[in-house]
């Protein structure tokens, strides 16, 4: 895949090309792809945070969009309250919860810098 510099919003929302990619700085990074033992921990965080959804309190959702001013990031699991709204397929409400499981292939900066994302 070539890379794209300067990629605006607009622009990342009309792409459906793969691999999954996250918008930072306005160029497009792959999202590393899972282990299966970061599989088995978005599966045991579907189960804890379960209950949470079933009494009506939010929505629990997997790799979705998230974007906060001009990036465009995507958590491994986000929960949202049950009144968020959306726009263009993305939350225009802060979600309630972001996590991030670090991927043996990803470095500890790159998990702190979207974490800097998620609390602006």
């Amino acid at each position: 895949m070539a890379t794209v510099t300067h990629l605006t919003v607009n622009e990342y929302l009309r792409r459906h090309d793969e691999p999954e990619c996250e918008l930072i700085a306005g160029g497009l990074v792959a999202k590393p792809m899972g282990t299966i033992d970061h599989m088995k921990m978005e599966r045991r965080l579907q189960q804890l945070l379960e209950p949470f959804e079933q009494r009506g309190l939010g929505q629990v959702v997997w790799e979705l969009s998230f974007r906060q001013r001009d990036e465009v990031r995507i958590p491994d699991v986000v929960v949202l309250a049950s009144t968020a709204r959306f726009e263009d397929g993305i939350p225009v409400d802060a979600p309630l919860l972001c996590v991030e499981i670090l991927c043996p292939s990803q470095r500890e900066a790159e998990l702190f810098a979207k974490c800097e994302v998620y609390h602006a």
